[in-house]
């Protein structure tokens, strides 16, 4: 899934005249028609993959992935990843997973041990051919960063505040990245299948 979508946006956007093979939506800049056509890809590139494999043996995947033109940023989400921007002091979380837990508890009040167990995505790379990713559209400025992860609630939960606060006394994006992932790393340490990206303007 993610070489697919890697694949495709490299090869589309290298090239000005290459044309979407697939849909155009009208509401989204070039940047997010780019990145929501790599989604639809590797969601045919998975789906056919799984076509000769029992139901029981079929592979979904969440996924996360983004586009930078200029300062524009295009994202895409599918299933259970989040993402976040850090602007100042403010955080905002840009997008919403697409799980269980999420529509039984929006506001995050489930104690970490249940969730865990409830968190299971509601869409998935590979299980139907009419995916819509989600897709979120912002201009970045100078210090904003980015949080990409699989694992939203342990951001919510555990990083996002003491992280937010702490990027006002560090300086640089080496300290600030360090920081951020020791941080995940003692959020949960039991999520081996957990990943967490930042990106900095």
């Amino acid at each position: 899934a993610c070489e697919s979508v890697r694949a495709f946006l490299e090869k589309e956007a290298g090239d000005e005249d290459a044309t979407l093979p697939f849909v155009l939506r009208k509401y989204y800049s070039l940047a997010a028609n780019v990145l929501f056509n790599a989604v639809v890809h590797a969601n045919r590139r998975v789906l056919s993959g799984n076509r000769s494999k029992n139901v029981h043996d079929k592979g979904g995947a969440s996924l996360i992935g983004g586009f930078l033109d200029s300062s524009h940023v295009a994202l895409a989400n599918v299933g259970g990843c989040g993402a976040y921007l850090i602007r100042g002091e403010n955080c905002a979380r840009l997008t919403t997973p697409r799980t269980y837990l999420q529509s039984l508890d929006p506001c995050g009040r489930i104690e970490a041990e249940l969730a865990g167990r409830l968190n299971h995505p509601l869409m998935a790379l590979g299980m139907t051919d009419d995916l819509e990713p989600e897709i979120y559209e912002f201009q970045a400025r100078s210090g904003d960063v980015l949080a990409l992860t699989t694992a939203p609630r342990v951001w919510e939960a555990s990083i996002q505040s003491a992280l937010v606060t702490s990027f006002q006394s560090l300086a640089g994006a080496g300290a600030r990245a360090d920081y951020a992932l020791n941080l995940f790393k003692n959020s949960a340490p039991n999520s081996g299948n957990a990943s967490f990206s930042l990106v900095f303007f």
